[in-house]
């Protein structure tokens, strides 16, 4: 007889199961990564407004999986949504203000309007029966804040809150022009009148309006000046363009 008991030879089933295998995390959502992108996108390229677009409906299409567990990544769709709709607001901005702007590019005379021919003439800067050469507004939100006026005799320039000043044309003995080196830029007006007085202003160079002024203003000073029997003005390169 054996002096150790009888041990079965092998090891029975466990009276607990073993744990099932833990689930992975779930991983950040794409769509919330792409919204921020989007979003810091849509912020600095706030004007074309595209980026904004996509970047919020993204945030918004990340947002579903993400509560359901399936994702993570909230806080970084609500910054995509967040810089999305900013970026959105400052572009309809300024695209209202685009919109609601006068054109700041120079128009011939026919082209200036019944009312616009009456606000100027409202500030002062338009006599009665004179006749509208060309005009160039230079206000942001209306043509009453500023502008160059060209009449058939006169050279007019008017801002909001300052004294208008105004010289006869047959009176600019030269005309200095340096055009604006891109249509972002101002072309640079320096008038040398005969009794010694000097007149400056700026065009936009938008569609090339500051030579399309010059040359307007040379021919009429040319004509104003040999009307009145003054020595002739040499017209610069851009008046023969």
């Amino acid at each position: 007889m054996s002096q150790f008991p009888d041990y079965p030879s092998g090891i029975g089933p466990s009276a607990y199961s073993p744990l099932p295998g833990a689930s992975p995390p779930p991983k950040t959502s794409g769509l919330a990564i792409a919204s921020l992108v989007f979003g810091i996108g849509g912020l600095l390229t706030c004007c074309t407004m595209l980026f904004g677009i996509i970047g919020l409906v993204l945030g918004l299409a990340a947002l579903p999986s993400i509560k359901r567990g399936e994702a993570t990544g909230r806080s970084l769709a609500i910054a995509g949504i967040v810089l999305s709709i900013i970026g959105l607001v400052v572009g309809v901005a300024f695209w209202l203000l685009v919109a609601l702007s006068p054109n700041n590019i120079p128009v011939s005379g026919p082209e200036v309007t019944a009312k616009q021919r009456n606000t100027l003439q409202a500030v002062g800067a338009l006599k009665d029966g004179e006749t509208i050469e060309m005009f160039h507004p230079t206000g942001m939100f209306s043509i009453k804040d500023g502008g160059v006026l060209l009449t058939d005799g006169r050279l007019v320039i008017y801002g909001k809150g300052t004294q208008i000043r105004e010289c006869q044309l047959a009176d600019i003995a030269n005309i200095d022009f340096t055009p604006a080196e891109n249509w972002l830029g101002e072309g640079q007006f320096v008038l040398d009148l005969d009794d010694g007085r000097t007149f400056s202003f700026v065009i936009d160079g938008q569609q090339s309006g500051d030579k399309l002024f010059h040359r307007t203003l040379s021919r009429l000073v040319a004509e104003a000046r040999k009307k009145a029997g003054k020595s002739a003005l040499t017209p610069g390169p851009e008046a023969t363009e």
